[in-house]
């Protein structure tokens, strides 16, 4: 009868390892699954992220490069270019602050008393921008110039550019970049008042 327990007692023991050893593998098996499916997750997640990072650094690798280029030498400031249109001109910059018309067959100057173009837009009586200029320290050229440039950064950023003293007083500086737009001739001018500072204005015009 002994004999008879001990057997039963050694069966009972083994049938509960059994199902401990069984219970533990599905524990293992479920840890496991739980386990890929948060590496699964955690992997879509960084690729969403990395996309957006990306996506992001590009749009903001574009915001900076036309920032960088608010006065595009030769051509026009803030999306107002040489030959443009008071259509494209009100809808690059929005409405002028003040209109000066002298007359028939006479220039007409529009008037920006605000930011970011702060400055003036000159058109030719059969309106087209034939000039501009902007004293904003907003806005810049590809080479980090406009109002507010020291003398030396802007002859460091363009080493041909043209330098003359004197023009508007023994202590100014006007300096110019030639060029050609639309077929056109064209001047950039950079004026210092007093070339010991920053660059008053950046104008741009045409010939």
């Amino acid at each position: 009868m002994e004999n008879f327990n001990q057997e039963l007692e050694k069966q009972g023991q083994e049938s509960l390892s059994q199902i401990v050893s069984e219970r533990l593998a599905n524990v293992g098996e479920f840890f496991n699954d739980v386990m890929h499916n948060a590496l699964d997750n955690i992997r879509s997640i960084d690729r969403r992220v990395a996309v957006g990072l990306s996506v992001g650094a590009l749009s903001l690798g574009g915001m900076a490069g036309n920032a960088e280029a608010k006065i595009v030498v030769g051509e026009g400031i803030q999306g107002v270019n040489l030959g443009s249109t008071e259509a494209e001109v009100t809808s690059a910059i929005g409405q002028a602050t003040n209109i000066e018309n002298s007359g028939p067959g006479e220039p007409i100057n529009w008037g920006y008393t605000t930011q970011p173009f702060f400055g003036d837009v000159v058109f030719s009586s059969e309106g087209q921008v034939t000039g501009m200029f902007t004293d904003s320290k907003k806005q810049r050229t590809n080479r980090n110039i406009g109002p507010g440039s020291s003398l030396e950064s802007l002859k460091k950023a363009y080493p041909k550019i043209k330098c003359t003293s004197g023009q508007l007083g023994p202590k100014s500086e006007v300096c110019t970049i030639n060029g050609k737009y639309l077929g056109k001739a064209t001047e950039t001018t950079f004026i210092y008042f007093f070339k010991n500072k920053g660059a008053n204005e950046v104008d741009i015009d045409r010939l």
